[in-house]
C-alpha cells in the first residue's frame, strides 16, 4: 500500500483487520528494516576554502520545522492561524579531537572570519560582511547496504558557537570530543 493510500485511508483503517493479527501483519510487511542514525557524514564547507569532512563527527542533529502561529478570530472564539515558518534555527554536531585538534581548528578559523576581519579583535570586534563567513553543510544520511537514503544541505551556516573542552587528569585514555553549534 502506497504513502498516499495510508493518508487517504487513515492509519487506524491501515492497521485495522477483519480478524486478528491482520493489521500488524499489513504494518510488517510494509516496514523495512529501519534506519540507523550511526550511518551518516556531516560534511562542512567554509569561505576561503575551508572544508572539513565529517569522518570524525560522531553526532549531528537534522533540523526541524515549526509552523509559527498566533490566535485570530474573525467572529467568536480564537484559533491559531499560520503565519511564518521556522526552519530550525540551530544544528549541533561534536567531534572526536585527533592530536593536532585539526577539526577545531579549523571549526575555530571559521568562526574567527567572522569577527576578526580588518583591524578587529576578540576585546573590540570588526564583524565580516554576512556573505564572507556563511558556508555550506551536508548531512548525508545511509542506508544498511551503503547507499545514500537522504541527503540536507544546509544553506548559510556558519559556527556560532563551540563548546569548551574539560580535561581531566584522572581520567586515563579518554578521547577528547568537543561540540559546535551552526
Amino acid at each position: 500500500m502506497a504513502l498516499k493510500d495510508i493518508i487517504r485511508t487513515g492509519v487506524s483503517t491501515f492497521l485495522g483487520g477483519d480478524d486478528k493479527g491482520t493489521g500488524i501483519d499489513k504494518f510488517r510487511a510494509n516496514f523495512d528494516i529501519g534506519a540507523r542514525s550511526n550511518r551518516f557524514q556531516a560534511d562542512f564547507f567554509g569561505p576561503m576554502g575551508l572544508s572539513l569532512e565529517g569522518l570524525r563527527c560522531d553526532t549531528a542533529s537534522l533540523p526541524g520545522r515549526t509552523i509559527e502561529s498566533t490566535a485570530w478570530s474573525e467572529y467568536g472564539q480564537k484559533r491559531q492561524m499560520p503565519h511564518a515558518i521556522n526552519d530550525g534555527g540551530e544544528t549541533t554536531f561534536s567531534f572526536f579531537c585527533d592530536q593536532a585538534f585539526a577539526d577545531r581548528l579549523i571549526i575555530e578559523a571559521w568562526q574567527s572570519l567572522i569577527y576578526t576581519a580588518g583591524s578587529g579583535s576578540q576585546l573590540q570586534p570588526t564583524f565580516a560582511y554576512y556573505t564572507d563567513y556563511i558556508g555550506q553543510i551536508d548531512i548525508t544520511q545511509y542506508r544498511v547496504d551503503g547507499n545514500s537514503a537522504m541527503k540536507y544541505k544546509l544553506y548559510e551556516c556558519y559556527p556560532k558557537a563551540f563548546e569548551p573542552m574539560a580535561l581531566d587528569a584522572n581520567t586515563p585514555d579518554t578521547i577528547l570530543k568537543f561540540g559546535c553549534t551552526i
